[in-house]
């Protein structure tokens, strides 16, 4: 479910952010890093 979909001139498809398992690692990933560290 995205809260902030978007469309793009001449589709008629909504886009939004993509809420799936590497999202999913990646978020938890930057739970448990230091300031300034890349992750991903």
């Amino acid at each position: 479910m995205s809260v902030n979909s978007y469309s793009y001139s001449g589709s008629s498809g909504m886009h939004g952010p993509k809420l799936n398992s590497l999202a999913q690692s990646l978020y938890s990933a930057s739970q448990g890093a230091s300031a300034n560290r890349v992750v991903g």
